[in-house]
C-alpha cells in the first residue's frame, strides 16, 4: 500500500520532529559538555552549533533553517526541499551524537556523565533520527517543478558568493599577514589592525549569512561553525600574534568544512533529483555540472604560511521542464 502524504502532514511531522529535539535538549547539553575530547573535530562544531541553536531559537530571528513552521501557514509554503534540507541536518547531527554514545571514546560515557542514561538517549536519538530521515524524503517527494529550479539556482549562486568570500578571506589574511610582519620589523603594535579589516570582515559575514539563510541542511550548519569562528578573530587581535595564529588556522579549516559540505549538499540533491525526475514528471534537457575544486592560495604569518581554501566560479547548466502531456 502506497503512503500518501500532503504538504500540510509534512509540515506536521517537521513540527514534531523539532519538538521531540528541543525536549532532549536538556539531555544532550550535559553530555555534550562532558565529552568533547570524544567528539571528532568535524562532529563536534556542528553538534554544539545545533544545540547552540536550539537553545536560541525563540529569540534568534537568523536561524530560519531551524525554526518551527506554523501549522496554520499555506500548505504551498515552505518549500519543501529547504524543509528537507533541514530535517537532514536533524538526522546528521542525532546520528552524530548517537555514534559516540555507542563507541564510548576516549573514556566510557558513564564514567564522564554518570547522569546520562545512555540507553534511553540512544534509542530516543535512533527515534529522532528515523523521524528525520521520514521528513525528509517525503518532502523531496513532494518537490515542485518551481522549487526543484529555485534549488538549483540557489546553489549556484551559494557558490559562486563563496567563491567571493574565499577572495575576501584571502585579503583579510594578507591584510592581517602584512600588518603583523610590518609590527615585527618596526615594532608598531596591532591597535589598528581591527579597524583595517573590519569592513572586508563584515562583507564575509554579510556574504556567509545570506548563503545559509539560502540553503539551510548541514552546509548552513558548517556555515554557521565557520562564523562562530570567525567572530573570535576580534578579540584575539588584542591577544597578539599567537592567538590570531590559533584562530586564523581554525579559521581557514572551518571555511574549507563549509565549502566541503556545500559542494555534497549539492551533488546529492542533484542525484535525487536526477533519479526524481521520471517519477515526477521532469523533462531534464540537459544536466552539466563541472565540479568545483578546492585549491589554496597561501599567506606568510611572519615564518608560518597559512592556507587559504578557494573554489573555481561555479560552471553549472541544467535545464528541466514539466512533461507535455500529448493530446
Amino acid at each position: 500500500m502506497t503512503k500518501t502524504v500532503d504538504r500540510k502532514k509534512v509540515i506536521q511531522n517537521y513540527n514534531n520532529l523539532i519538538t521531540d529535539f528541543m525536549s532532549l535538549q536538556k539531555s544532550i547539553s550535559p553530555f555534550i559538555t562532558s565529552i568533547d575530547a570524544a567528539l571528532s573535530k568535524q562532529q563536534y562544531p556542528l553538534v554544539m552549533s545545533v544545540n547552540k541553536a536550539l537553545s536560541q531559537m525563540a529569540s534568534d530571528p537568523r536561524l530560519p533553517h531551524l525554526s518551527i513552521i506554523s501549522p496554520t501557514v499555506a500548505t504551498t509554503l515552505p518549500n519543501m526541499i529547504k524543509l528537507a534540507n533541514s530535517a537532514a541536518l536533524f538526522r546528521h547531527v542525532s546520528n552524530n551524537v548517537k555514534s559516540v554514545l555507542l563507541k564510548e571514546i576516549i573514556t566510557p560515557v558513564s564514567k564522564i556523565a554518570p547522569t546520562i542514561n545512555q540507553s534511553k538517549l540512544t534509542t530516543t536519538l535512533s527515534k529522532i533520527e528515523k523521524e528525520a530521515e521520514e521528513v525528509q524524503n517525503d518532502a523531496l517527494n513532494l518537490m515542485t517543478h518551481d522549487e526543484a529550479s529555485d534549488e538549483i539556482t540557489d546553489y549556484f549562486r551559494a557558490l559562486a558568493d563563496t567563491e567571493i568570500s574565499s577572495k575576501n578571506l584571502l585579503k583579510l589574511a594578507e591584510d592581517i599577514g602584512n600588518t603583523l610582519n610590518d609590527s615585527e620589523q618596526t615594532g608598531n603594535p596591532l591597535t589598528q589592525l581591527w579597524e583595517k579589516i573590519k569592513d572586508v570582515f563584515n562583507v564575509i559575514k554579510e556574504r556567509i549569512e545570506k548563503i545559509i539563510n539560502k540553503i539551510k541542511g548541514i552546509a548552513a550548519g558548517f556555515g554557521d561553525v565557520f562564523l562562530e569562528s570567525l567572530k573570535t578573530l576580534k578579540d584575539a587581535i588584542t591577544e597578539g600574534k599567537e592567538k590570531i595564529l590559533q584562530v586564523f588556522k581554525d579559521i581557514s579549516e572551518k571555511f574549507q568544512d563549509f565549502i566541503i559540505n556545500l559542494i555534497e549538499q549539492m551533488f546529492k540533491f542533484l542525484g535525487r533529483f536526477g533519479s526524481m525526475a521520471e517519477e515526477k514528471g521532469f523533462a531534464i534537457s540537459k544536466i552539466d555540472v563541472k565540479i568545483p575544486s578546492i585549491k589554496f592560495d597561501f599567506v606568510n604569518f611572519g615564518l608560518i604560511s597559512i592556507p587559504i581554501p578557494k573554489i573555481d566560479p561555479p560552471d553549472m547548466t541544467v535545464t528541466i521542464q514539466p512533461k507535455t502531456t500529448q493530446k
